[in-house]
């Protein structure tokens, strides 16, 4: 017994002394590090390497002699053995190394993919932010200035594509925002917009506005405090093995690539029972109609032409959605609404009516499109301002 428990002393000892050098600051970043190394890490791996060592050294010397810390030690050994391992072999990988980083990146608040703001409640990254102007630009008189907005079907860039056809001649500024309702819009609008005076202001709407639905009237609140929060980070469970361990991240993403933390719902959604099914209950949309109607009051009166569109999507297949469906149509008939009632002063680009069921495979889900859509939408909206361009001249 005593002869086996000095072997495995031995064994502990020799795996202390090869495992805890792969730690040192000048080899570990350069190796197996998953991503930046900051200093903070790299004294953290310096101590980590010097306190394997160190222990080593005393385990060999005999002055460690305990089963339990042994067996501790041994088991602990053989984790970070199968971590360095894992390291290699995801490094190796490019799909799954940069998965890995983004899983440990998201962890962190500077990392997050939206971010808390004072008065819209979230604004975004890259992904889909594409970036308010933190500085008006000087207007040019001779060129067409047009701002969009929306929510991830703005975000997601036709404005990018409206740009592109307008070339010189027009300047596209997209301020649209994944998960906007129409009141994050409106907000938008009289936050970062509307100082910037645009010829053109393209709404592009309706799709974010359902989160608020199917409640009822004793909860329902017109400023939809009863479906959305104040931003909050969500509470992560296993957040430090997420950080630590490269190897739990991978078999984290295999196995559940998407939890609930990773959604931005956990950020700004309040957990409540939907009591309305369908989207019946048709005066959860008067803040929708009031919130469009508040854009479009003012930006006439700042002498800006609106253009109003209504939201193309899948009309069958495994994307179609009856429920949202009809939540979608009945948005697009209260843009119809306001085009009647604002006419002459404002444009209409009927891309429901241009779009749907003309060709299924422009969607990439229920209603963001393709490349190829991006442009039909840029297209059509383009086609609507060069002609009243025309018009005006």
């Amino acid at each position: 017994m005593n002869a086996t428990k000095d072997k495995l002393i031995k064994i502990i000892g020799v795996m202390g002394l090869f495992i805890g050098p792969l730690f040192l600051p000048i080899l570990f970043p350069h190796v197996f590090a998953m991503g930046d190394f900051s200093l903070g890490e790299i004294l953290a791996s310096g101590s980590f390497c010097f306190a394997i060592i160190a222990f080593s050294v005393c385990v060999l010397m005999g002055m460690i002699k305990s089963e339990k810390i042994i067996l501790f030690c041994l088991s602990l050994y053989i984790l970070l053995a199968a971590e360095l391992a894992g390291r290699l072999i995801i490094k190796s990988s490019p799909k799954a190394y940069e998965a890995n980083k983004a899983w440990a990146k998201s962890t962190f608040p500077s990392g997050a993919e939206f971010k808390g703001h004072p008065f819209l409640q979230f604004t975004g990254s890259d992904k889909w932010y594409r970036g308010f102007p933190t500085r008006f630009p000087k207007k040019n008189k001779t060129v067409t200035r047009i701002i969009t907005l929306g929510g991830s079907t703005t975000a997601s860039g036709y404005p990018n594509k409206l740009q592109e056809l307008f070339k010189e001649s027009a300047e596209v500024l997209n301020f649209g925002q994944a998960y906007y309702t129409s009141t994050h819009t409106m907000i938008n609008y009289f936050l970062n917009v509307i100082e910037l005076r645009p010829d053109y202001l393209v709404i592009h709407q309706g799709w974010n506005d359902n989160v608020i639905r199917n409640t009822d009237d004793k909860t329902f609140r017109s400023d939809y405090a009863h479906a959305l929060k104040s931003w909050e980070l969500p509470t992560i469970p296993d957040l430090y093995l997420i950080r630590f361990s490269a190897l739990y991240r991978h078999l984290k993403h295999k196995l559940t690539p998407f939890p609930s933390w990773r959604f931005i719902d956990s950020n700004l959604k309040i957990k409540r029972q939907e009591t309305t099914e369908n989207y019946k209950d048709l005066k959860e949309l008067i803040p929708f109609k009031r919130n469009l109607r508040a854009i479009i009051t003012s930006a006439l009166a700042n002498k800006t032409k609106v253009i109003l569109t209504t939201q193309p999507f899948v009309s069958s297949g495994k994307n179609f959605d009856a429920s949202m469906a009809r939540h979608m149509e009945q948005c697009n008939q209260i843009m119809r609404d306001l085009v009647a009632e604002y006419r002459p002063h404002v444009l209409f680009v009927d891309l429901y009516e241009l779009m749907q069921k003309k060709d299924d495979s422009i969607f990439t889900d229920f209603a963001h499109v393709t490349d190829n859509g991006l442009m039909t939408k840029a297209q059509h909206i383009s086609q609507a301002i060069n002609s009243d361009l025309e018009a005006t001249k």
